[in-house]
């Protein structure tokens, strides 16, 4: 298939595609962000203390999931997964149309990538400008408010950065594959949860962490399709290509 049919068939499939918007998700947005304050000055306390109480193996559940909002896993995944499909692009004698779909793979691992880091670049400057105490002072110590300009750990505790990944990561995919979106933000939910079950971060912390990864998936997507990368602006909303899979 020659280049023209390859942009002729992109713009049929394009043409029959409705654009897709932010509306749910900036609505859901607003809701969490508004939830922080009354979360961390009436709530946290309580729930933390809750979470001591729960049954042992609820915590070790919840323990073993843990690790799944750690973020270099999915930096150094993407990241390969970006290089591969586009060095894939340009080996000789490749379709026309599977070329287009290696780019757009290789522009949708990009997208990952770009999401999670700075969503963890984000959330890392945020962190001691705030310096937050984590449950472990309140449970050990009876102590509970913030020392800004610490890097101590036991200071760090917002935004959640479990929280933080683990969302930009599920947004990130929703926008890719909108169809499973909801589904990607479901599995996001119990590792963020986690955080708050294994008393490592209060519930307001991974909340805000949620908000950071969702904000940084949004913005970066409309950046993203601004330079029709992996994404394509449509008015208020966006589409994906034709050759998208």
């Amino acid at each position: 298939m020659g280049m023209r049919s390859i942009s002729r068939f992109s713009r049929r499939i394009d043409a029959q595609r409705p654009p897709l918007t932010d509306r749910t998700s900036l609505a859901a947005l607003a809701l969490a962000a508004l939830s922080i304050p009354p979360l961390w000055y009436f709530a946290d306390p309580w729930i933390a203390e809750a979470m001591t109480r729960l049954d042992p193996s609820v915590t070790g559940f919840f323990q073993s999931i843990t690790f799944l909002g750690k973020s270099a896993g999915y930096l150094v995944g993407s990241a390969l997964l970006a290089l591969g499909f586009l060095l894939w692009a340009r080996r000789p004698g490749i379709a026309v149309r599977d070329r287009y779909r290696a780019i757009w793979r290789g522009e949708a691992a990009l997208y990952v990538l770009s999401v999670v880091a700075a969503a963890g670049i984000v959330i890392n400057i945020i962190k001691p400008l705030v310096g937050r105490m984590r449950p472990v002072k309140l449970l050990s110590e009876g102590q509970y408010g913030i020392e800004p300009g610490s890097l101590d750990y036991a200071l760090r505790s917002f935004p959640s950065g479990h929280a933080t990944t683990v969302f930009a990561l599920a947004f990130a995919l929703g926008a890719l594959w909108p169809r499973f979106r909801w589904a990607f933000a479901l599995l996001a939910l119990p590792v963020a949860a986690s955080r708050v079950a294994i008393t490592a971060h209060f519930m307001s912390d991974v909340v805000a962490g949620a908000v950071v990864g969702i904000v940084t998936a949004l913005v970066l997507r409309r950046i993203f399709a601004h330079y029709r990368i992996a994404f394509r602006a449509e008015g208020k909303g966006y589409r994906l290509p034709a050759y998208a899979d």
